[in-house]
This record gives C-alpha cells, structure tokens and sequence, in this order.
C-alpha cells in the first residue's frame, strides 16, 4: 500500500515538474520585444528612438524622430 502510494505521488510531482517546465518554454516567444534594423544594425523601437535623437538626419530616422 505504501509502496503505491508513493508510485503515485513521484508520478504526480514528475508530471507536475514536466508541466511546469512546458508552460515555461510557451512562453518564450511571447516576450521577445520588437527590433528594428537601421542603418545595417539590429536595435529595439526604444534603442533606435534614442539613436535617433542624436541623429536626427540619418536615413531610416524618419518615424522615430519626435
């Protein structure tokens, strides 16, 4: 009787474990922030917004400057 309860229970925590670590892994994609490419470099929205206000001139500024 012990002996099944305890198969129950490690198959319990291992199932918990695995589902656990599958919700993790969905949410991945989810969380990636937006990245633009100006000028021949990879930056985000905000990284190109402040590049941007130094440069106001350089070609691909254009919605980025406020």
């Amino acid at each position: 009787m012990k002996k099944t309860i305890l198969i129950i229970a490690g198959i319990l925590v291992i199932g918990g474990g695995i589902y656990a670590y599958m919700q993790t892994q969905n949410q991945g994609p989810q969380s990636v922030e937006k990245t633009v490419n100006l000028m021949g470099i990879e930056m985000t929205e905000q990284q190109a917004k402040d590049h941007c206000k130094v440069m106001p001139n350089m070609a691909g500024c254009g919605p980025y400057v406020n």
